[in-house]
């Protein structure tokens, strides 16, 4: 997901998902999700930040390892910032 843009690659197509809540797809293998309702919009310069809702989730008990930065600082940006 991380290094390739959505300008050009589904990337749905590529990993298992089903239709969770309010349409949004949920990942088959993700150990928890959320589904969350926008309530405002912050314009980040070179970004968008947004305060989210929660509507809908799931989390198992216990959660294993979760990926941090340094799982992921060698991906290469899908667009430049």
């Amino acid at each position: 997901f991380g290094e390739k843009t959505g300008d050009t690659t589904d990337k749905f197509a590529q990993c298992a998902w089903h239709p969770g809540p309010e349409g949004m797809p949920i990942l088959d293998a993700a150990p928890a999700w959320f589904v969350g309702k926008v309530i405002r919009r912050f314009d980040l310069g070179d970004h968008v930040g947004h305060l989210i809702e929660p509507v809908a989730g799931s989390a198992p008990d216990e959660l294993g390892d979760l990926i941090s930065f340094s799982d992921v600082r060698d991906l290469e940006p899908g667009h430049d910032a």
